[in-house]
């Protein structure tokens, strides 16, 4: 068995999955070891080993993720039967299947030295199975605000191209919208795994933040809903918000205003 510390060392210097594989490695290695009784509300709930009652915001600090990114991951697992919910009332019992023949696979890959082996759980994934295709691809655009769908296309074809960095969403959003480059870029802040977002400004044509909207709109309860709405059927979503300006000095960004949601999908 791998030792827990070491785990948690390699957590603390990676603090962020790198996709889906690792993400499932860190569910395994953070379930329950052994049985444990918990109280929620007054009521005691058992726990048993290769379950876990943490919340979808605990997995989320876990995989360094952002709680919708997190609930899609789970969602997929839950439609895939790599995890299972257990219906008890809580919304977050989960139970690891062969938790003991998934664990003991990892853990043989893993060197003498306690290194971890990126080929070696390659070779474990390959037993358990892929789930997508690494791929992604934008779906709908949904307007959630006064801008018109136009002007969100417009401004998505600027905001698409004018970056540098390329990912598989920004390979989704290159393959949805156009590259025109009509509008001047004046101000830029690049994406950061600390915000969850980057931001534009186009001069006259005005200023554009595109990130997670948990991060850009915390207080839209209306908004957050509706992009969960998205998260549990398993998509990724993007927030498109206007804002009055930005600053790529101190990285900041004027107040938001929702401007459409764009929804992305995984491709199998």
């Amino acid at each position: 068995m791998v030792p827990r510390q070491l785990i948690h060392d390699i957590i603390r210097e990676c603090p962020e999955a790198a996709g889906e594989q690792e993400a499932f490695l860190r569910v395994l290695l953070y379930a329950n070891y052994k049985e444990s009784v918990y109280r929620r509300n007054g009521v005691e709930y058992v726990c048993a080993r290769g379950e876990s009652l943490f919340s979808y915001l605990q997995w989320a600090e876990i995989l360094g993720w952002s709680r919708g990114r997190t609930m899609r991951f789970f969602k997929r697992m839950f439609a895939c039967e790599r995890l299972v919910h257990l219906d008890d009332g809580l919304s977050t019992h989960i139970r690891i299947p062969d938790y003991d023949v998934r664990i003991s696979r990892a853990a043989k890959k893993e060197p003498a030295s306690g290194t971890p082996s990126d080929n070696g759980f390659k070779a474990f994934w390959e037993q358990t199975g892929t789930i997508t295709t690494g791929d992604l691809e934008v779906v709908e655009v949904v307007p959630c605000g006064t801008m018109s769908d136009e002007k969100i296309r417009e401004a998505m074809n600027e905001i698409t191209f004018a970056f540098n960095d390329v990912n598989p969403t920004q390979q989704a959003l290159m393959n949805y919208f156009e590259k025109t480059q009509k509008w001047q870029t004046t101000d830029l802040i690049p994406f950061s795994s600390a915000r969850k977002y980057r931001a534009i400004a186009f001069g006259d044509h005005g200023a554009y933040v595109l990130g997670a909207p948990e991060f850009i709109m915390k207080n839209d309860e209306e908004l957050l809903k509706k992009s969960e709405t998205y998260a549990l059927q398993g998509y990724r979503v993007l927030l498109l918000a206007e804002t009055d300006q930005i600053s790529s000095a101190d990285g900041t960004v004027g107040t938001p205003k929702p401007a459409a949601l764009i929804v992305i999908s995984d491709c199998v």
